[in-house]
């Protein structure tokens, strides 16, 4: 987080589009997820694409990292036996990601700061979760340089769906 944190500052932050298939990067996401999530006792549901030709014109590593790192907070906030579940939808124009949790919800206040650097919602949050507080702002970086957008929305004691969007498409 601190390196991409430094190339983020520095503009040298990578963003490399090419054409890639929605199913490799949910392969991805699952091969890298499914081991933490299992040993934190929560369950990992991962959404197939519907088609095997299913494309977009992104970084696939990049929405591998911002998936990751959403899955990883969804987790670590789950309760014991909680499920998290990741979706997607397509249509010609755009891609839209969903991390749902059975968490504690992000209160009001918090929705648009939590996606600043060093921000988490309970100052022992870091210390009881682990974390450095910079992973939804990386992320918020990712999908703004696909020219997308991320949010969160959630209710306290009912869980949060964090959710971005790209365009499919060159631009």
């Amino acid at each position: 987080d601190l390196l991409d944190l430094e190339k983020m500052d520095s503009g040298t932050l990578n963003v490399s589009k090419t054409k890639c298939q929605l199913q490799e990067i949910l392969d991805a996401v699952d091969e890298a997820s499914r081991s933490f999530a299992e040993g934190k006792g929560v369950k990992l549901e991962i959404e197939r694409a519907a088609a095997p030709d299913d494309s977009l014109y992104a970084d696939a590593d990049r929405l591998v990292q911002v998936l990751v790192n959403l899955i990883s907070n969804a987790v670590k906030f789950s309760p014991p036996e909680g499920t998290v579940k990741v979706t997607h939808k397509l249509d010609d124009d755009v891609v839209e990601f969903r991390v749902c949790d059975q968490g504690r919800g992000v209160p009001a206040k918090f929705k648009e700061l939590i996606f600043e650097r060093f921000q988490q919602v309970e100052v022992s949050d870091a210390r009881q979760k682990g974390g450095t507080g910079l992973g939804l702002a990386i992320c918020k970086t990712i999908v703004e340089m696909h020219n997308g957008s991320i949010a969160v929305e959630s209710e306290e004691g009912k869980g949060s769906t964090f959710w971005f969007r790209i365009k499919r498409q060159k631009e």
